[in-house]
């Protein structure tokens, strides 16, 4: 099932929990599996994001059509990437802006999306997606007085090797990990839940707290101001 609106999105997750049959509710957001992501926030212990970005870009629209999807680019890339932030910071977003428009396409949802966070912790986060930049880099970045942690190549669908360089005393490393198929990860993790009960890696709360942001973007160009995701779930 799918959700577009944060009162759909609550519906799914209640009746998930209703008696006589109980099931955890999983979400699709391969952060929480690749490798790449997992090294970061293992040098993150120590709070190191001041600042951070994550740019998603491809020359895909899967959706175009705001009754179908929800939206365009934000539904489908940012949401993933609001999710990553979330996952990496182990914080949560308390307001949002938001500009977007269809810049490549001739379409009605927007495909090119940039949005601004900032997180409970301080945490300033900038996440821009297109899907119709060929030569856009995707990767994310984290930056403080005290260092810097850079990963490009983690997509989920990277065949080879995962990189993050870190910049700490001056100093940069780089550290490199076999990736994995994020999406058959957790597919496999998720079925693992339903046999041994409790909640897959990505539930169905991660989903609609990102949602909720991505919802929130929307209400900050409709209106031109700062939203707070509770706005959206109120």
């Amino acid at each position: 099932m799918a959700a577009i609106t944060a009162s759909s999105a609550s519906a799914i997750f209640d009746a998930r929990a209703t008696p006589p049959v109980t099931v955890p509710l999983g979400t699709r957001l391969d952060g929480h599996v690749s490798v790449g992501y997992a090294e970061l926030t293992q040098r993150l212990n120590d709070r190191l994001s001041y600042a951070a970005q994550v740019r998603r870009h491809s020359l895909s629209m899967t959706r175009n059509v705001d009754y179908l999807g929800g939206g365009g680019v934000i539904m489908d890339m940012a949401v993933h990437a609001i999710d990553l932030l979330r996952y990496v910071l182990a914080d949560e977003v308390e307001a949002v802006g938001s500009f977007q428009d269809h810049l490549v396409y001739s379409c009605e949802a927007e495909d090119t999306a940039v949005i601004h966070l900032r997180f409970r912790g301080g945490t300033l986060g900038t996440i821009s997606v297109s899907g119709g930049i060929p030569y856009g880099r995707n990767a994310l970045e984290l930056y403080s007085d005290r260092g810097a942690i850079l990963s490009e190549r983690s997509m989920p669908r990277v065949p080879d090797e995962v990189r993050v360089r870190m910049l700490r005393d001056g100093t940069w490393t780089e550290h490199t990990a076999p990736n994995v198929d994020c999406f058959r990860t957790e597919i496999e993790r998720f079925v693992a839940s339903l046999d041994r009960g409790g909640d897959p890696p990505v539930t169905g709360s991660d989903g609609r707290q990102d949602l909720a942001v991505a919802l929130a973007a929307y209400r900050s160009m409709r209106e031109r101001r700062l939203v707070r995701p509770d706005e959206m779930t109120a």
